[in-house]
């Protein structure tokens, strides 16, 4: 697999072709999809970007490590909402977010967007703090 982004082919240098195939075909059948949610204190609004993949009445939310990039858990998201009634949304982290209080007023702003009224948490390194 070529990229024309000589950072970004450095990066993919040891993935097989194969591997990053199935990246590139994840990201177009999962586009993120974009919501504005306001923080902790209602006058502050932040962008959220997040995946939302699978279909069913339970939902999983699948909340990221350090990163803070909904896709970097794109194998679990795929192989989760593959399963019958299994709903997986993967929030990115804002960028412009600076405190707990904003990073979870956030997340449940997501939740409320898409209509969910109760999830499923799961979380791996820094997802499992929140």
């Amino acid at each position: 697999m070529k990229f024309e982004n000589p950072r970004i082919a450095n990066l993919y240098k040891d993935v097989s072709d194969e591997q990053v195939a199935r990246l590139l075909q994840f990201r177009a059948a999962h586009p993120y999809r974009r919501a504005t949610i306001n923080g902790a204190n209602a006058h502050k609004r932040h962008p959220w970007e997040y995946i939302d993949a699978g279909r069913g009445n339970v939902v999983i939310l699948l909340l990221p490590g350090a990163l803070g990039l909904a896709e970097a858990s794109w194998q679990t998201i795929a192989h989760l909402a593959a399963r019958p009634g299994i709903r997986v949304i993967s929030p990115s982290y804002a960028p412009t977010v600076t405190t707990m209080a904003e990073m979870v007023n956030g997340i449940a702003g997501i939740l409320d967007h898409e209509g969910v009224g109760q999830a499923r948490v799961m979380g791996g390194s820094a997802g499992g703090y929140c």
